[in-house]
C-alpha cells in the first residue's frame, strides 16, 4: 500500500504498513529480485517513517483506525515488537526520520491535531528525549543522514526547498534543494544523499543527489 514505512538497501528492503486502501499491518522482504511475506506489525499503521536495515527495523509515527499515534515498532528480522512511545511529541505520522534503529533522529510531523509540528527527538533504541525543535512547523521532511549529522529538507506546508543540518544538538540552514516539494522519498547520509519524487504540489519524478 501507499504511505509505507521502509528500511534496508536494494538487495535487502522491508516493506510495511501502509493503506490499501484501508490502515494495514502488512509486512514485505526485498532480495533484490523478488518480494516475500514476512510477520506483521503488531499494529495496523500508514503515514509511518522507518529506518535501519533489513534485519533491525524501526518505525515511529502513523495513524491507524484510532486516529494518528506516536507509537514505535522494532524489527529484528523476524518479528515486530512494539517499544517506547515517542512521549515528547504529539501524536503525529508523516515524520522527517533518518538514522538506524539504536540511533534515529525524529523531526516534524502531522496530527490531527495539532496539525503540522516542530517538535523533535533522538532515540538511542530504547528511549526517546526531546531534542531542539526543527525550524518550522514542517510534514513530510525528506531526511538523510545519521542523529547527529543529518540533512533535512522539503515539507509542507507551505512546499519548500529550504534545508537545515543538525548536529546532534542544534540546526543550522542547510542546503536547499533545486525543485520544492514534499512527500517523497529518502535514502544516504549527508556525504552521499538522495531524494527522489514527491509534490510540488503535482506528482514529481525528479531525483535529486547530494
Amino acid at each position: 500500500g501507499n504511505q509505507s514505512g521502509g528500511a534496508g538497501i536494494s538487495t535487502a528492503f522491508l516493506m510495511w504498513g501502509g493503506s490499501a486502501p484501508g490502515n494495514t499491518n502488512l509486512s514485505y522482504k526485498f532480495n533484490g529480485t523478488a518480494w516475500t511475506s514476512t510477520n506483521n506489525l503488531v499494529n495496523n499503521q500508514s503515514g509511518t517513517m522507518g529506518v535501519g536495515t533489513e534485519t533491525a527495523a524501526m518505525g515511529c509515527g502513523g495513524y491507524n483506525d484510532s486516529g494518528y499515534n506516536n507509537r514505535t515498532e522494532e524489527f529484528n528480522g523476524t518479528s515486530w515488537a512494539n517499544v517506547n512511545v515517542d512521549a515528547n511529541t504529539p501524536q503525529v505520522g508523516y515524520k522527517g526520520l533518518c538514522g538506524t534503529q539504536t540511533s534515529a533522529l525524529s523531526a516534524g510531523g502531522y496530527g490531527s491535531p495539532p496539525g503540522q509540528v516542530d517538535k523533535c527527538s533522538e532515540y538511542d533504541g530504547t528511549n526517546w528525549t526531546a531534542a531542539t525543535a526543527y525550524p518550522s512547523a514542517k510534514s513530510n521532511i525528506f531526511a538523510i543522514g545519521t542523529q547527529t549529522a543529518a540533512l533535512m529538507v522539503g515539507g509542507y506546508p507551505p512546499i519548500q526547498s529550504a534545508g537545515f543540518d543538525y548536529n546532534g544538538t542544534s540546526w543550522t540552514a542547510g542546503a536547499a534543494i533545486n525543485t520544492a516539494r514534499t512527500q517523497g522519498q529518502n535514502g544516504g547520509l549527508t556525504s552521499a544523499g538522495m531524494i527522489a519524487g514527491g509534490q510540488t504540489p503535482s506528482n514529481s519524478v525528479k531525483t535529486e543527489s547530494y
